[in-house]
């Protein structure tokens, strides 16, 4: 959707939306998603973030709209 998405992995969410960078969270200690993780599990965010980018590229471009965020 545009520049936005959203993964899990366990207890781990990486998402991002059109207003802020890619942001990580811990379920487990962060329900609320407020304590964004990135820059102290740096892995974590690039596994989640590579996981994405695997599954985005497996998409169709959508018929409406421009392409894609890749």
């Amino acid at each position: 959707m545009g520049n936005q998405f959203a993964v899990r992995k366990g207890n781990w969410k990486l998402v991002r939306n059109d207003e802020k960078p890619a942001q990580l969270y811990d379920l487990a200690a962060d329900i609320g998603e407020t304590t964004d993780l990135s820059a102290k599990h740096p892995m974590t965010f690039k596994e989640l973030e590579a996981a994405w980018r695997v599954w985005n590229g497996t998409l169709a471009d959508p018929l409406w709209g421009g392409r894609r965020s890749r």
